[in-house]
């Protein structure tokens, strides 16, 4: 009977613990080469609705090395607050790079909106529950969504933060920070 009441114990937790991954999806070219593992995120941050819609235009190149750097970059330079943001990080190095969830509503980037001359984190995760550390191979993209939810996004300017090591033979390396060009709401 006992050992019953742990092995059910031990699924619960399991699935308590697998129910915050990163939502997005990895790609090699342009065809996905993992299933995306997605959860519900809890919006902890009320933002206040922006300003006027705004028109669309491609963000210019991240900066770094081709071939020998992470990039991450959104879909638009500018967004309606009410729009879902897009973001695409790409592995352009030669090794696997681990990152963590528990970012803006439980993903793996961290939004971020300029105050002053400081950046505020948008939404970050305060699920209880045990950071995971995702892959990404060399050579691989991987999208990410970040919907505005339950309100919209505060008009301003924004940038995605980026976390992530690269893992060596002998283990992870040092942890690195990469950013998205700025880009607007209105």
């Amino acid at each position: 009977m006992r050992a019953k009441r742990i092995i059910v114990l031990s699924l619960a937790l399991g699935l308590f613990l697998t129910s915050c991954g990163y939502n997005g999806v990895v790609t090699t070219g342009s065809s996905p080469t993992t299933t995306s593992v997605a959860a519900t995120p809890t919006v902890v941050t009320r933002l206040t609705p922006g300003g006027p819609g705004a028109t669309f235009t491609p963000s210019p190149p991240a900066q770094g090395t081709p071939g020998q750097s992470v990039t991450v970059q959104t879909s638009a330079s500018f967004y309606q607050p009410g729009e879902t943001i897009l973001v695409t990080i790409s592995n352009q190095t030669a090794q696997t790079i681990l990152f963590a969830n528990h970012q803006t509503d439980c993903t793996v980037v961290l939004l971020q909106v300029q105050t002053g001359s400081s950046w505020q984190s948008i939404a970050p995760c305060k699920l209880m529950i045990v950071t995971r550390l995702f892959p990404l191979n060399a050579g691989q993209h991987m999208s990410v969504s970040l919907k505005p939810s339950p309100s919209t996004w505060s008009s301003g300017t924004y940038r995605i933060a980026f976390r992530y090591e690269s893992k060596t033979p002998t283990g992870p390396g040092s942890f690195r920070d990469t950013f998205s060009p700025l880009f607007q709401v209105r």
